[in-house]
């Protein structure tokens, strides 16, 4: 699995731009994504156990 480090590079590579060329909000929506689909994989491991 990669890390939380190499998918923000994955994410600025689909941008165009390098890590150091993210701005501040294109780093803040990457984690929002981050933290969007932690979200849903702890309610879809929920469900599961119900």
């Amino acid at each position: 699995m990669p890390s939380i480090a190499e998918l923000e590079e994955q994410f600025a590579k689909a941008l165009g731009k390098s890590f150091d060329d993210l701005t501040d909000e294109e780093h803040e929506a990457f984690g929002v994504m981050i933290a969007q689909g932690l979200r849903e994989a702890a309610v879809n491991k929920a469900q599961k156990k119900e």
